[in-house]
């Protein structure tokens, strides 16, 4: 089938934008991270999967889970505003335009149902009654993915679609799997009528309206602004504000750690790090994730390789981000020298450190193990913390991207 050549155009030029941005936020610093993340992750998932059975409770809660990203449908139509005014009433052949935007989303969805397979056959070859291919897991997701797809699509055009539908998406989903993963013929028959029934309801309908103009371009807004929040978790999106949040608790508590308040720029550092941005949000993710696999580990080298990669990581995030950030006029028109502001961001850096060392602290010591060896690993983490900021911070000039050129 030949693209809409509209659609074609719309299509090349989000792919351009798309890989213009992807490389800019591999290059960015929350990338180091991400892969740290990434390989932590697949590490914890292996090992869960290695433990499991298959008793009744784990297949139904893996069914359950791979439904969960089944079932959910979307369709990229690159429809824009101006389109209500330029097509609607034109005799421009919207039909073979929609056809192009659905069978693009298809292919791109069944790209990621072969990576879903990819990730759920561990669980699956463990959990399994009779586990078999690769290729006929992958094979079954696809299906399942492609009556989501175009079960999503039909009532969309009918302006229907809703939670209770994605609900019901995913139930089918569910109940397929489930007879899929204990080789139930029963519960797949069951689940293939539904599946048939729910598309002749839906076909037997029509359209009240030529196309959902307003639905679509809403919806295709809503992505758009996702794809751009996502981004601004790595790079500064000009197309996203940030967002102040109010967080007083982690102010008062910062105050507390950082001590003196009669550091104007110490001060105007803490409320804007911690308010704005996404680095006081990345900071607690790497946290809270790191204390949640310090609290699992149970080999001694895992331990301590899992407490120095975890600070390291932390502190590149916030040491890169505290660096990088654009203050606004208020913060860089502050008549303070780079020392005194290398000092604060210093300060700034230990105090969220040694917060996350002391959570660190506290998980250790409630482990079973001897007295000494836990002290030597929070000592050892401790004096990792102070090495990491020295180190992050070591002759950066921070005051370089708050220094505004005079015009002579």
């Amino acid at each position: 089938m030949a693209f809409d050549p509209l659609y074609a155009t719309r299509l090349q030029a989000a792919w351009q934008t798309g890989q213009r941005y992807a490389k800019r936020a591999v290059a960015g610093s929350n990338s180091l991270g991400l892969v740290v993340l990434y390989f932590l992750a697949a590490f914890l998932y292996m090992r869960v999967a290695e433990s499991l059975t298959g008793t009744f409770w784990t297949q139904l809660a893996a069914c359950l889970l791979t439904a969960v990203f089944v079932a959910p449908a979307s369709v990229r139509t690159f429809l824009r505003k101006a389109d209500l005014a330029m097509l609607a009433p034109s005799p421009y052949p919207m039909k073979h335009y929609l056809r192009s935007a659905f069978v693009y989303s298809l292919l791109v969805q069944a790209a990621g149902m072969l990576l879903l397979a990819v990730i759920v056959y561990p669980v699956y070859k463990r959990t399994a009654l009779s586990p078999g291919s690769w290729a006929l897991l992958a094979g079954s997701l696809i299906l399942l993915k492609m009556w989501c797809s175009d079960l999503y699509w039909r009532h969309v055009r009918l302006e229907r679609d809703s939670f209770l539908l994605l609900v019901a998406r995913w139930g089918i989903a569910a109940l397929f799997l489930y007879g899929f993963w204990t080789s139930n013929r029963v519960y797949a028959a069951a689940a293939l009528v539904l599946m048939v029934i729910l598309t002749a309801m839906a076909m037997s309908k029509a359209a009240r309206y030529h196309l959902p103009w307003l639905f679509l371009i809403e919806k295709e807004n809503k992505r758009i602004d996702l794809y751009y929040t996502i981004l601004n978790m790595f790079i500064d999106v000009p197309h996203k504000r940030k967002k102040v949040r109010p967080r007083t608790w982690a102010i008062r508590l910062f105050d507390r750690l950082t001590g003196d308040k009669g550091d104007a720029y110490l001060y105007v550092l803490v409320r804007h790090v911690i308010r704005t941005g996404e680095t006081f949000a990345i900071y607690l993710r790497l946290a809270f994730l790191t204390l949640a696999l310090i609290a699992w580990a149970k080999a001694p080298l895992l331990l301590y390789a899992l407490c120095l990669l975890g600070l390291a990581a932390a502190g590149k995030q916030v040491t890169q981000h505290i660096r990088t950030i654009v203050h606004p006029p208020s913060i860089r028109l502050l008549p303070i020298a780079s020392e005194e502001r290398q000092r604060a961001a210093f300060r700034l850096c230990l105090a969220m450190l040694g917060l996350m060392t002391a959570g660190m602290t506290v998980v250790i010591l409630s482990k079973t193990a001897p007295l000494l060896d836990k002290l030597a690993l929070i000592a050892i983490c401790w004096i990792w913390t102070y090495l990491l900021t020295a180190y992050f911070f070591r002759r950066k000039k921070t005051a370089a991207n708050y220094q505004i050129p005079l015009k002579r």
